[in-house]
């Protein structure tokens, strides 16, 4: 309050919590239609700090998968043979679907990478139509 010369009236704040850690803290200031919040505001609070945790952690762990990804092609591009691969792959985190098909795509690219230009011009292809289409679905799904 002192470093910003704002200072609020009332506060509600609540832990952001992912498997019986806190990863973070959620607060309010000054509720504008009141002089203080109520029990209300504590729950809505609450809920949204439940999907605000969820949010961080899904983004940790996306964040996570794409950096091992990127080593693993990073590695393997560089001349790594297939035990680093494996290696890097391993460490990877089990168990959820997101990290089996990440697997299996960086797999695939080092299959790619090690294939000839016309695979990889006729695979770079297949990836922009794939891509054009969900464009295309997602446009037409957001009118």
């Amino acid at each position: 309050a002192k470093s910003t010369g704002y200072v609020p009236k009332s506060i509600l704040a609540t832990p952001l919590e992912w498997q019986d850690r806190v990863i973070g803290v959620m607060e309010v200031l000054d509720k504008i239609e009141a002089p203080r919040f109520d029990l209300h505001d504590m729950e809505m609070l609450g809920l949204f700090a439940q999907q605000a945790s969820i949010a961080i952690a899904q983004s940790q762990h996306y964040d996570q998968i794409a950096g091992t990804l990127l080593q693993a092609i990073g590695s393997w591009a560089q001349g790594g043979d297939e035990s680093e691969l494996g290696a890097i792959l391993e460490s990877m985190p089990d168990g959820k679907q997101e990290s089996k098909d990440m697997r299996q795509l960086t797999l695939a690219l080092g299959v790619l990478l090690q294939a000839g230009a016309k695979e990889r011009a006729m695979t770079l292809e297949i990836l922009a139509a794939i891509q054009s289409y969900l464009d295309d679905r997602s446009s037409r799904m957001s009118v």
